[in-house]
């Protein structure tokens, strides 16, 4: 095999991450017991840095409120078509109603739904700016 002259390599990355660990996890259902029975399904969408439930549309204010004021500050709670300037019908579905979006270093998740957040020790997916970074590097010869 010959030699490569004159080559650039790229390497990128769409996100970063931050560190997270299994001691900083709040399980919402442990927070607030009732917080299911307000649910329209079980399990909510997203990760554990960008958590998305599905709640009933006649009580979406009243988690959103509720929430903010039980997490005190270590997550953000807002309707989730709030983050959004235009979602299409497929992707609002699935997102659901309430974004939590737990702050740097924490997770926030259902412990009737535990999943990741118990062993990752990095994660992505919420508004820190180590996570909407998006890294380039060259390479030159």
């Amino acid at each position: 095999m010959k030699a490569l002259r004159a080559v650039t390599v790229l390497v990128t990355a769409d996100h970063g991450q931050i560190d997270v660990g299994p001691d900083r996890v709040d399980y919402l259902d442990d927070l607030w017991p009732d917080l299911p029975t307000l649910l329209s399904q079980p399990r909510p969408a997203g990760s554990s840095r960008d958590v998305f439930l599905h709640v009933h549309a006649e009580h979406v204010l009243k988690v959103i409120h509720e929430l903010s004021a039980r997490l005190e500050g270590r997550a953000e709670i807002r309707a989730a078509g709030e983050l959004f300037d235009r979602i299409g019908p497929r992707l609002k579905a699935r997102l659901g109603d309430v974004a939590v979006l737990p702050a740097a270093g924490r997770q926030a998740w259902l412990r009737s739904a535990a999943a990741n957040e118990q062993r990752f020790r990095g994660q992505h997916g919420g508004l820190h700016e180590a996570e909407t970074t998006t890294y380039l590097a060259t390479l030159t010869d």
